[in-house]
């Protein structure tokens, strides 16, 4: 049999325990977005997009000012808070000719090549 002090214990230590499981259950997923974009399009990329996906239009441009040149990458960074799993990418070039990716998995993805093809290869 347990004492009332070994019972509350025991019962104390069962609800830390669940509450720290809700309490990291949000943050594992919430921020882990983060990916690499790898220009194998043998052609620079002006603008870079990525807004979640269904958002209906294209967030602002992550390049802003500068360009991703052929066989040079980029990792886009989210904000801890952030917890969309699908997101859109869209690369622009000089052009104006623009190449997109729907419904990436950014839960799964840490990488997106874009080859000379418009093909986005994921890892």
């Amino acid at each position: 049999m347990f004492s009332k002090k070994n019972f509350v214990q025991i019962f104390a230590a069962f609800i830390l325990a669940v509450a720290f499981s809700f309490s990291t259950q949000n943050p594992v997923e919430a921020g882990r977005q983060d990916f690499t974009v790898y220009n194998q399009t043998g052609r620079t990329i002006y603008y870079l997009y990525c807004s979640h996906s269904g958002a209906g239009t294209w967030e602002e441009d992550i390049l802003h000012n500068d360009t991703l040149a052929n066989g040079r990458s980029l990792t886009i960074r989210f904000n801890s808070g952030e917890s969309a799993r699908y997101w859109d990418l869209r690369v622009v070039f000089s052009d104006g000719s623009d190449w997109y990716w729907n419904n990436i998995d950014l839960f799964t993805v840490s990488s997106v090549t874009i080859d000379r093809n418009g093909r986005a290869h994921y890892n």
